[in-house]
């Protein structure tokens, strides 16, 4: 959270929330283009005047809502890494999970490659500092389970990246579940002294 949002009243967080809710409703729904701020005021029922008070414009707003993807997306993976099984499994949760929410959320929309375009243009260092941390998170949990920090970090590495490429071409949830859970168990199972 940033310093700003943890200056706001309760009534001013609440309405910010608003804010991004209606902000991510409408640009699933129409786009970023399609999205204008008077549409985003009107969604979350308040003025124009007080939508521009949080947000002096709709890529500051679009940022804002990156920032609460990136953070579904990485408590998705945290959870997954802290649920119960082995760490093959732990670990496919956690990877198929954040895929799961950026299928279900973005791709699943008409406007996804615009989405995808936006986020490059203005939250691209957002979502590769959220890589970072999540390679991060992966390779620790895979020390803890046996292996070697630098194998534990090139798996890491190796499994995000085959992973998104995964998320990337596949057309269906079926299709990218069934490849993340090959991948992850090819690349995870009985090599921890590799």
């Amino acid at each position: 959270m940033c310093a700003k949002s943890a200056m706001l009243s309760p009534l001013k967080q609440s309405r910010k929330g608003k804010v991004l809710n209606a902000a991510e409703k409408l640009f699933l729904e129409q786009g970023v283009r399609g999205t204008t701020m008077q549409a985003i005021a009107a969604e979350a029922g308040i003025s124009k005047v007080t939508l521009y008070g949080y947000f002096k414009d709709k890529d500051l707003v679009f940022t804002a809502v990156s920032e609460l993807i990136a953070s579904r997306l990485e408590t998705a993976v945290t959870e997954g890494l802290t649920s119960a099984g082995t760490i093959s499994e732990r670990v496919t949760k956690a990877l198929l999970d954040k895929h799961l929410v950026v299928y279900e959320q973005v791709r699943s929309s008409a406007f996804s490659k615009e989405l995808f375009s936006t986020k490059n243009r203005v939250a691209s260092t957002l979502f590769k500092n959220l890589d970072s941390t999540l390679e991060e998170q992966i390779a620790a949990a895979l020390e803890q389970s046996g292996y070697s920090a630098h194998n534990a970090k090139t798996k890491s590495r190796i499994l995000l990246g085959a992973t998104q490429g995964i998320a990337n071409q596949s057309t269906t949830r079926e299709i990218m579940s069934t490849d993340i859970e090959a991948v992850t168990f090819s690349l995870l199972v009985d090599s921890r002294s590799q």
